[in-house]
């Protein structure tokens, strides 16, 4: 694998020599945002039809030093493609198919009449075999949002808002067929808005939404909490539970993640609440609250309570995602950021610069983050004062999986504030953002995130983000940072990269798919007060890519990845990630066992012969290595 940004052995976290590496002590930049945010792309006014010219659709796949493939899957011109960041539109199937989804828009104006869910797919595992670039939305109405999840054995579900509350399109084969739209009833005096959906069970056919209302005067935000066993037909749909509306101020700021039976929403936390977690292993039954970021002004009220007011800056989380392993256990990365809030009222500073940055890795397993020097303002700080500048802190390092890359020397003597845009209208006010965790059926975990290349700059002189990758093997307790940049290539030299998205269970082991929104500027066009001069095409990549880091722990390797394909005629393949012997029994309805095979997978495809079989639905039962994998399949 080619080491694309290299520190020496002092990249590698956790050893002494990285406590060495220093950043000079230069100035931060300074922001003043406003709590109570207004979110972009609720309110839905009257509109033109729904009528546009559809572009030439353009595809190109690239692959760069042998362990990377890439394939531009869309062109929008909306660039606001979240209020904060995104989750759950991308999603990967059991074949090695991958389906993709942005905002879409061709319109160029703030209004985007035509914006709606962008689609694209590539079936059966051939990375090279996307559609053409979508030139329309999925729904054929102005919508907003999209979110996309596998639904039962080989569909898939699409969730989105209108102006009028959360919609779904289901159907039964990816990739083909009419979608079949549907309603999430809304809440009574509430509009759903900024959904986020997953699925769970054997066959991917319990539904699970998170959406959120706010009050259009306060702008004080309800999450509410969607779920349906049936494909739709019915919905509860209640406040989250353990939610408390201090917690979050504003929108789309939670993650969606589900892996068997378990199903896990991050919330990560802001200036008036915990970052936390809440966790369902019965399919969203019941649920547990887990904190891992405790925020010492709790409950404050910033307008009437003097308490509120602290001249220590805070780091704080800002945005991050969420993925589950095959044992159960959630995996959470946030990006940080510094704050202050030195005064009664709404408004807070916030402080962009080298020595602020940061992104921590934190699971389920663990308690609460706690700084080195017991002071609660730290618990996210990575740099600390040091003599000629700053130096990572040497005892809690293993949290942090990320940060700004250093240049090709090693260092950051290059660095200038003055080259960090920063006018990103608050939608992000961290250094390095847009983290996306992703864990394989080994346990290994990467984290792809936007942050600042010093080696790129624009004709303004700004730095240029770009999309890296770190990696922890499960068979270290260490991450190795930055390892791979998804826009090395010179192809994307004049262009950032933000609004990074990732499959959080990839099919194949050390093997991670990831995407990001790339354009020729920074910053975001939205609204009527645009901080970019113009809109822009924004590139929606999606990048596979082979790691080096392919550990295997007998402590979380699942064997069993999927069954397909379904509906079967002669054959359904088992996914094995491991050599293992296994126990193949079939169901029928009744329950009674009509089949049963000892079988030795090998790692890869494993063929099942079902030809002996009625046509009719069964239940495929799969035990390997301590591990169970049931199936409803229909033979044709």
């Amino acid at each position: 694998m080619k080491k694309v940004l290299l520190l020496s052995a002092a990249l590698f976290l956790g050893l002494s020599s990285f406590a060495q590496m220093r950043t000079t002590n230069k100035e931060v930049l300074v922001g003043k945002a406003d709590m109570r945010k207004v979110m972009q792309g609720k309110e839905i006014s009257a509109y033109a039809p729904y009528n546009f010219q559809a572009t030439t659709p353009m595809t190109s796949t690239l692959n760069r030093w042998g362990n990377m493939e890439e394939f531009q899957t869309m062109t929008t011109s909306y660039d606001l493609q979240s209020n904060n960041y995104v989750s759950n539109r991308i999603v990967q199937w059991g074949d090695g198919s991958i389906a993709a989804t942005a905002m879409f828009s061709l319109s160029y104006d703030a209004n985007a009449a035509d914006r709606g869910t962008g689609y694209n797919i590539t079936v059966g595992g051939d990375f090279g075999n996307w559609g053409p670039e979508p030139s329309a939305s999925i729904e054929g109405e102005r919508t907003g949002w999209p979110s996309i999840a596998q639904y039962g054995a080989n569909g898939e579900i699409v969730v989105s808002h209108t102006g009028n509350g959360v919609i779904y399109l289901i159907r039964e084969n990816k990739g083909e067929g009419e979608w079949v739209r549907g309603d999430v009833p809304n809440p009574e005096g509430a509009a759903l808005s900024w959904p986020r959906v997953v699925t769970s069970g054997p066959n991917h056919d319990i539904i699970h939404i998170v959406a959120a209302d706010q009050d259009d005067v306060t702008y004080e935000t309800t999450i509410f909490y969607a779920r349906s066993g049936d494909g739709g037909t019915t919905w509860d749909v209640n406040v989250i539970p353990e939610f408390d509306i201090v917690e979050s101020y504003s929108a789309d700021d939670y993650a969606l993640a589900a892996n068997g039976d378990v199903v896990a929403c991050l919330f990560p936390g802001c200036l008036l609440g915990d970052g936390y977690i809440l966790k369902s292993e019965d399919n969203g039954l019941t649920w547990e609250k887990k904190i891992f970021w405790e925020n010492p002004y709790r409950g404050f009220d910033w307008e009437t309570d003097p308490q509120s007011i602290y001249t220590d800056t805070l780091y704080g989380p800002e945005n991050g995602s969420i993925a589950i392993d095959n044992q159960g256990v959630v995996h959470v990365t946030i990006s940080t950021a510094e704050y202050l809030h030195d005064e009664l009222g709404t408004s807070y500073t916030y402080f962009i610069g080298l020595g602020v940055d940061g992104i921590v890795y934190w699971n389920d397993t663990q308690d609460v983050i706690v700084a080195p020097d017991g002071n609660p303002h730290h618990a996210l700080r990575l740099w600390w004062p040091s003599e000629g500048g700053y130096v990572s802190h040497g005892d809690n390092e293993g949290i942090f999986c990320g940060w700004f890359p250093p240049d090709e020397s090693g260092t950051y003597n290059s660095w200038s504030n003055d080259c960090v845009f920063t006018d990103y209208k608050t939608h992000f006010i961290g250094g390095s953002v847009h983290p996306v965790i992703a864990v394989d059926d080994n346990g290994n975990l990467a984290v792809a995130y936007s942050s600042c290349n010093m080696g790129r700059l624009t004709g303004d002189g700004y730095y240029l983000r770009n999309v890296y990758v770190s990696y922890k093997s499960c068979d270290e307790d260490v991450w190795v940072i930055a390892e791979d940049n998804l826009m090395e290539d010179f192809m994307h030299s004049l262009s950032e990269g933000v609004n990074v998205i990732g499959v959080p269970n990839p099919l194949n082991i050390g093997e991670f798919v990831f995407g990001y929104m790339e354009d020729d500027f920074p910053g975001f066009a939205c609204g009527t007060t645009p901080s970019q001069a113009q809109f822009t095409d924004n590139k929606l990549q999606v990048v596979r890519l082979v790691s080096e880091y392919t550990g295997v722990s007998e402590e979380t390797i699942n064997p069993l990845t999927s069954v397909y394909p379904n509906p079967a005629t002669e054959v359904i393949y088992v996914n094995s990630a491991m050599n293992t012997d296994a126990v193949v029994t079939f169901h029928n309805i009744a329950g009674q066992v009509v089949k049963t095979i000892n079988k030795s997978l090998t790692t890869g495809e494993n063929g099942i012969s079902v030809n002996d079989l009625s046509t009719g639905v069964y239940f495929c039962t799969i035990n390997a290595n301590g591990y169970s994998k049931t199936t409803k399949v229909i033979v044709k």
